[in-house]
């Protein structure tokens, strides 16, 4: 739909938009992963204009959410707490 832009809602800050996610993703988990829809995340958001930069925040998983938005982007930014376990698992 229109380049996702019913979903974007404004901010009270200038030039920051939200997308934000729904209850709903978790029972289409199962289907995306069935349909192997992995770059169907990078082909929307080819779809939406006037951004200059977009920042998923993906869960703490690594699922078919986390995979796509890796396929997606062209950085990544991992934040993590400096204790030596997280540095390991990082």
């Amino acid at each position: 739909r229109d380049g996702g832009k019913d979903f974007i809602h404004h901010t009270r800050f200038d030039n920051l938009h939200i997308m934000p996610a729904d209850a709903a993703l978790g029972e289409l988990q199962p289907k995306l992963e069935a349909k192997y829809k992995i770059n169907k995340l990078r082909e929307a958001l080819n779809e939406v204009d006037g951004y200059d930069e977009i920042f998923l925040d993906t869960p703490p998983a690594f699922n078919i959410y986390t995979l796509s938005a890796l396929i997606a982007a062209d950085r990544c930014l991992i934040p993590f707490d400096c204790d030596d376990f997280s540095r390991r698992a990082l």
